[in-house]
């Protein structure tokens, strides 16, 4: 996950005690985002977050992230409790929040004020400021001229293709950082573990911790 954050001025987040699941310490890792001081980032109560999912050249590899794609987000979607999120195809570029992409296509979007630094696979967002205002996550231009509202850009290296499965945990793991998770497990049964993820769903850790990010009150939303 890659952030650039133009200016973070972060309250404390508050808790909704009347919906939160009750949690004991151990069952959740840091997932706020590491500003000064640490931000929680989320998309708003009831959000349908639409992902768009960047076609190659080669059908295999737009199939291949199709379906990472389908499979992830239906293992974290089956965790909201309330139905407070929801990972969703976007039918066409303009309508999404969220693109996915090899890193050997030529971005939609216009990356040059907030560029991706390339591993396995990486989420790029910028935040920016609004005197008077919270934070909210810059939109990327579309490199066409029709008007878009792309907020996130996951980018996985082109390599990973020779490995179906890699795939899935890393675009499963990405989709976690676009929900809000700023950060990583410590833990290595986790799907949100610091480096490459060994498993490609959500482990009990993993659905404690995003239960909790969406029944605080953010201070960054898209």
């Amino acid at each position: 996950m890659n952030g650039r954050a133009l200016l973070l001025l972060v309250a404390a987040a508050a808790c909704d005690p009347p919906t939160i699941p009750g949690r004991d310490a151990t069952d959740v890792y840091e997932f706020t985002l590491p500003s000064q001081p640490p931000a929680v980032l989320r998309w708003p109560s009831g959000a349908r977050v639409r992902v768009w999912v960047e076609p190659s050249a080669v059908e295999a590899r737009t199939a291949l992230l199709e379906g990472a794609f389908r499979d992830g987000a239906a293992a974290w979607n089956a965790l909201a409790v309330f139905a407070e999120y929801g990972l969703v195809h976007a039918r066409e570029l303009r309508e999404a929040d969220v693109v996915l992409m090899w890193s050997d296509v030529l971005p939609p979007v216009d990356t040059r004020d907030c560029r991706p630094s390339i591993t396995q696979a990486v989420t790029t967002f910028c935040v920016d400021d609004f005197a008077g205002a919270a934070p909210r996550l810059r939109p990327f231009p579309l490199s066409s001229s029709e008007t878009g509202n792309v907020k996130m850009l996951v980018t996985v290296l082109a390599s990973a293709a020779a490995d179906p499965q890699a795939v899935h945990r890393l675009v499963a793991h990405e989709l976690g950082h676009v929900l809000g998770i700023g950060r990583h497990s410590p833990e290595r049964d986790d799907l949100m573990y610091r480096t490459d993820p060994l498993v490609a769903r959500p482990s009990a850790r993993d659905a404690a911790t995003v239960q909790l990010l969406y029944h605080l009150r953010p201070r960054i939303v898209p």
